[in-house]
């Protein structure tokens, strides 16, 4: 890789920033994130950060607005190795799509990394 990665869909150089204990590279533009598997991991693990009944609330409102703009964003390209990504559900009945680089990481738009968190806690309620 040369040079520092950019933002796969405004293509201005993410920055570093921690999100909920964990690295990750962050657009101030479109409020992207750029994460490891790892890192996702360890987010969704997370006992420390949980989402309050309001801000899930908000964040499952917000998930049924874009439901029907994810499949017009364009497929994004790795901000690491500039392949494109492989575009999946987080799964069968989520309805947020990821962009994945299984060499490296998966990008997530704005919100979609909190409608992640959201969807992987209700699994254990």
């Amino acid at each position: 890789m040369t040079g520092k990665p950019e933002c796969p869909r405004c293509k201005l150089t993410l920055q570093s920033e921690e999100y909920e204990g964990v690295a990750s590279l962050f657009c101030d533009s479109c409020w992207g994130h750029w994460l490891t598997r790892d890192a996702f991991t360890k987010i969704l693990k997370n006992e420390q950060y949980r989402f309050s009944d309001i801000e899930k609330e908000s964040v499952l409102r917000g998930w049924a607005e874009k439901e029907t703009q994810t499949d017009l964003d364009p497929i994004v390209t790795c901000p690491i190795c500039k392949q494109k990504s492989e575009r999946k559900p987080f799964a069968e009945d989520c309805s947020v799509i990821l962009d994945i680089c299984h060499d490296h990481g998966v990008w997530f738009d704005a919100s979609e990394i909190k409608q992640v968190q959201t969807y992987f806690d209700s699994l254990e309620d």
